[in-house]
C-alpha cells in the first residue's frame, strides 16, 4: 500500500506536466532578466522543503506535542504561545492535507466518545449558571484540542516504532527533569520552578523543586506516565536486552526524579501504577526484584543525602492527617466542595466556578496560611460541586469504558511488545485515576491523559502474535 502522503499529482503523467510547466517558466523569466530564470526553482525548492519540513505528516508533530509536555514552563515562546500549540496547529494543518489530498480517512469512533460529547454538553450547559464563564469557557475549548491529540495520537501511531518514539521521548523528558531537579534541590537558584516548601521536624526547610514544571506535583505526575510505561517495557516486552537496559537506567533515574519532587501524590500514583502492573503478570518474583530496586534507591537517598529525612517525614506525614498542613488543606477544599454539591445537587454550581465561589464555602479544618489556594485538589468532589451529579456520573462512565476496553484489549492475543504497551497504559490509567484523588485540576487540561487514552485506542498496529 503506498504511504499515505505520496500523493497523486507527484505521480505519472502530471510529473511530466509539470516538468514542461517549469521549463516554460524559466525560458519565459529568462527573456526578462537572466537573473529571474532561477526564480521558479527556487519555487520549487520552496514547496519541496515546505512539505517536507512541514506537511510531510501529522507524526513528527504528534511527537513535538509529548516533547513539549515534558518541557512545560521551558516551552513558553512568546506571551501565552508556547511549543505544544505550534505543533497542534501543525498537526490539524497536516491532518487536514492529508484528509483533501488523499482522501485519508480519519477514524473517530471510539467508545468514550457519548461520554466524553456528554461531559462537554454538560460544562457548556452549566456555563448559563456558572459564576466563572471565561474561564470555563477556555477550559472546554482547551478539552475539546486535547480531545484532538488523542484522536491523532490513536490514529497516527501506527507501529512498533512509533511507540517507541512516544514512550522515549517521555523517559528522555523524564531524566532532563530529573537531573534539573537535582540542580535546582542542591543550589536552589534561578532554575527552580517549583514552589513550596518541605520542612523537618527540627524546622529545617528545603524548596520542593519542579523541574521545567510550575509546579512538583504535576511534574511527579508526568514522571510517572514515563516510568510506569518503561517499567512495563522491561517486564513484558521482547526488545533486546540492550534496549532494556537503557529503559531501566531511565527508569531508575526518573524515580530518583519523582522521589527528588517529594510529592507524595506522585510517589502513591507510581506504586499504585506498578502494582497495576504486576497485577496481571504471573511471575510475581518480578514484584521481588522491582522492590528491592526501589528500596535500595530509597535507602540510598535516607543514607547517604542530606535529604533522607525529609524523604522519612513526608512519607509518614501521609498517615498524619491533622498534622499535616498540605493534607489538612486538601481534605478542607474536598469538604467545600462536597458543601457546595449539597446546595446544589443536580445542576452544581456551574464549570469552574469552585475558585469563584470558593470563599464562601471555606470550611474550618482548612489552615488559614493556605486559604489563597482556591483549586479542590479532588477531582471526584469538585464535578460533583461543579456539575453536580449528572456531570460526575458521566465521567465515572467515562473512566469506566476506559477501564473494561483496557481489559479487552489485554485479553488479545497479543504480541510480546503490543502486551507491554497495553498494560502500561492501563496501569498508567490506573496511576491517573489515583492521582485525580490529590490533584483533581489534572482533569482534564493535562495531556498525558490524553496521550494515554490514545495509545489505549490505537486503531492501525498489527499488535497480534504471528
Amino acid at each position: 500500500m503506498d504511504n499515505i502522503f505520496t500523493y497523486s499529482f507527484l505521480r505519472e503523467r502530471n510529473v511530466f506536466f509539470i516538468a514542461v510547466l517549469f521549463e516554460i517558466s524559466s525560458f519565459g523569466f529568462y527573456f526578462l532578466h537572466p537573473y529571474l530564470a532561477v526564480l521558479p526553482t527556487l519555487l520549487i525548492l520552496s514547496i519541496v522543503f515546505f512539505y517536507y519540513a512541514f506537511l510531510i505528516g501529522p507524526l513528527p508533530w504528534i511527537f513535538l506535542m509529548v516533547i513539549a509536555t515534558g518541557l512545560d514552563t521551558w516551552g513558553r515562546i512568546a506571551g501565552g504561545v508556547t511549543l505544544f500549540h505550534i505543533a497542534w496547529i501543525m498537526s490539524i494543518i497536516t491532518v487536514v492535507f492529508a484528509i483533501f489530498s488523499r482522501n485519508y480517512k480519519l477514524h473517530w469512533n471510539f467508545s468514550i466518545n457519548k461520554y466524553f460529547i456528554l461531559y462537554i454538553f454538560l460544562a457548556s450547559f452549566s456555563l448559563i449558571y456558572s459564576p466563572n464563564k471565561l474561564e470555563g469557557l477556555q477550559l472546554i475549548v482547551i478539552t475539546i484540542a486535547l480531545y484532538f491529540l488523542f484522536i491523532f495520537i490513536a490514529n497516527f501511531i501506527e507501529s512498533k516504532k512509533d511507540l517507541l518514539v512516544v514512550i522515549w521521548s517521555l523517559l528522555i523528558a523524564n531524566v532532563f527533569n530529573s537531573f534539573l531537579t537535582f540542580y535546582q534541590i542542591a543550589f536552589q537558584n534561578v532554575l527552580y520552578f517549583g514552589r513550596g516548601t518541605v520542612e523537618s521536624s527540627t524546622g529545617e526547610k528545603i524548596w520542593r523543586a519542579g523541574g521545567t514544571f510550575y509546579d512538583p506535583n504535576v511534574l511527579a505526575s508526568f514522571m510517572v506516565v514515563g516510568t510506569v510505561l518503561g517499567i512495563a517495557l522491561i517486564i513484558y516486552s521482547d526488545i533486546s536486552k540492550k534496549h532494556k537496559l537503557l529503559i531501566f537506567l531511565s527508569v531508575v533515574v526518573s524515580i530518583v526524579g519523582i522521589l527528588a519532587t517529594f510529592s507524595r501524590s506522585g510517589w502513591i500514583s507510581l506504586t499504585i501504577g506498578f502494582l497495576a502492573i504486576m497485577a496481571v503478570h504471573k511471575k510475581k518474583i518480578y514484584l521481588f526484584y522491582a522492590v528491592s530496586v526501589f528500596g535500595l534507591l530509597l535507602a540510598f537517598f535516607i543514607l547517604f543525602t542530606t535529604y533522607g529525612g525529609f524523604i522519612v517525614e513526608r512519607i509518614f506525614s501521609i498517615f498524619d492527617i491533622y498534622k499535616d498542613i498540605s493534607i489538612r488543606t486538601r481534605l478542607g477544599l474536598a469538604i467545600s466542595s462536597v458543601k457546595m454539591f449539597i446546595d446544589n445537587p443536580f445542576l452544581g454550581i456551574g464549570f469552574r466556578g469552585f475558585p469563584s465561589l470558593y470563599p464562601l464555602y471555606v470550611d474550618s479544618i482548612t489552615p488559614t496560611a493556605l486559604l489563597y489556594v482556591k483549586e479542590s485538589h479532588t477531582l471526584y468532589t469538585l464535578l460533583l460541586a461543579e456539575l453536580g451529579i449528572p456531570g460526575f456520573v458521566v465521567v465515572m462512565l467515562l473512566f469506566t469504558q476506559v477501564f473494561k476496553d483496557s481489559l479487552n484489549k489485554l485479553k488479545e492475543n497479543l504480541s510480546p511488545f503490543y502486551r507491554a504497551v497495553y498494560v502500561g497504559n492501563f496501569a498508567v490509567f490506573i496511576s491517573l485515576i489515583i492521582t485525580y484523588f490529590f490533584y483533581g485540576s489534572l482533569f482534564p487540561d493535562f495531556n498525558l491523559i490524553w496521550i494515554n487514552l490514545g495509545m489505549i485506542y490505537l486503531i492501525k498496529t498489527d499488535r497480534k502474535k504471528q
